[in-house]
């Protein structure tokens, strides 16, 4: 029996691997439940954990196993050293410390969970079949990719509002209906659910270009038509950074013709799935999603970004980061009564690591995200002559430009709250094991 790729009778990895993912994914926030978006999202990330560790610890029970080679266990000492710093800060520099702040070092926490949760899952010791993990997880990414839009589609049925309601941040009472139609899926907030989307959207991409497989163009105008639908813009300019780079990878790894390839494709499916989804949203008695689209682009290019107070206020933020840590190395820590009477809601990653943790706080996510795009980059190249490992390849290259887009386009709060963390060091630690299985195979031994 074959599911999304899984053979039921060969291994069991790829089941738990689907099912840590599909928990992560699609477990709702349940905004109306609670009463209140914070409480909502802590208690959907300690449910996700718990019932994580709680699988991990049924399924290893009297046989918890971790073995993974060094830059993985490297990884996960920065994450700790990381911990370990933000206690430091917190006890020593913050400007008012409360309980709260305390959960701004369980974050870390959690993340290294997530990061190391794959390695001490698919350990096997017979992992020959490295290339159906990438199929059988690229397979549950779609599938999941395709449940998100399908269940955003209830914002143009009345009859779903109250289900909508639990689902999304933005209620269907909202002041500003357009923020209620946004597609956001269960992931809460649209551009959560954009930035879940940039990994399987660049994945297909690669598989046409590379493989010449027409279903997966159309699978990609599926998510591309739900990206836009989010009217994401911080995640739909980081899912261009991010095709800029898979183009990029594609150059160093690949060759010439198949970057521009890429570069052909993505733009034509822009065209194309913005049209669809205009049509779409005028259907539904609004003003088209390609009119605030264009609109925005107008007022960009005449004042630039005073034309939005929203993006105008996150790259300010930048500035204000950077001038905290040339002020104070160090951050003032957590202290998220201060940030809120003095500032206001911390948006942007950069000033979240800058004017919380310092320039050496900010020193570890570059750090981690240069290691991680390094390893997975230059295996890529090792591996991408051999037909062998195509899906592992795509897969590699996919997550390094997810990384490289998220860091280079850090000006959304998406990668430090909610969910989407959780995914994101997942699928990264699914990765780097991947790279460390073929480390360990012939091919990879005799390249080197």
């Amino acid at each position: 029996m074959r599911f999304l790729g899984y053979d039921k009778k060969k291994k069991q990895y790829h089941n738990r691997l689907g099912i840590i993912l599909s928990l992560i994914v699609l477990f709702p926030n349940f905004y109306n439940l609670y009463g209140n978006s914070y409480l909502s999202h802590r208690a959907t990330t300690f449910f996700v954990t718990f019932a994580c560790l709680f699988m991990l610890l049924y399924w290893n029970r009297g046989n918890l196993r971790f073995k993974s080679s060094g830059y993985v266990l490297v990884i996960a000492g920065i994450m700790f050293l990381e911990i370990i710093y933000r206690l430091v800060i917190i006890l020593l520099f913050s400007k008012t410390l409360s309980l709260v702040d305390v959960l701004d070092v369980f974050r870390v926490v959690v993340y290294l969970f997530f990061f190391i949760l794959p390695v001490v899952i698919i350990y096997e010791k017979d992992m020959s079949e490295v290339e159906e993990v990438a199929i059988f997880i690229r397979n549950v990414l779609v599938a999941l990719s395709i449940i998100e839009i399908v269940v955003s589609l209830g914002v143009f049925f009345p009859t779903f509002y109250p289900v909508m309601n639990l689902l999304k941040g933005r209620q269907s009472t909202d002041r500003v209906f357009f923020q209620f139609l946004r597609f956001s899926g269960t992931l809460g907030y649209p551009a959560d659910l954009g930035f879940f989307l940039i990994f399987p959207l660049n994945i297909l991409l690669l598989e046409f270009v590379l493989k010449s497989r027409r279903s997966s163009i159309m699978l990609y105008t599926i998510l591309l038509f739900g990206e836009i639908m989010t009217a994401s813009r911080a995640s739909i300019a980081a899912l261009g950074i991010s095709h800029l780079f898979s183009a990029l990878f594609c150059l160093l790894c690949i060759s010439k013709n198949r970057a521009k390839l890429f570069i052909k494709f993505s733009l034509f499916s822009l065209i194309i799935t913005l049209t669809i989804s205009s049509l779409l949203w005028g259907l539904r008695g609004t003003s088209s999603i390609g009119e605030y689209y264009i609109e925005y682009v107008l007022k960009f290019v005449e004042k630039g970004f005073y034309s939005d107070e929203s993006s105008y206020y996150r790259l300010n933020e930048i500035v204000e980061g950077w001038q905290i840590s040339k002020s104070t190395l160090f951050g003032y820590g957590a202290s998220k009564e201060y940030f809120s009477t003095y500032h206001g809601p911390v948006e942007s990653l950069y000033y979240y690591y800058l004017a919380k943790w310092g320039i050496f706080g900010f020193g570890f996510i570059i750090f981690f995200a240069g290691i991680v795009i390094t390893k997975l980059v230059k295996t890529a190249k090792i591996i991408s002559t051999s037909k062998k490992y195509q899906s592992v390849l795509i897969f590699l290259l996919s997550n390094a430009s997810v990384v490289a887009s998220v860091f280079v386009f850090g000006v959304g709060s998406t990668f430090f709250r909610n969910k989407t963390p959780l995914y994101f060091y997942y699928i990264i630690g699914v990765s780097l094991f991947l790279v460390s299985v073929i480390k360990e195979q012939t091919f990879y031994s005799n390249k080197k």
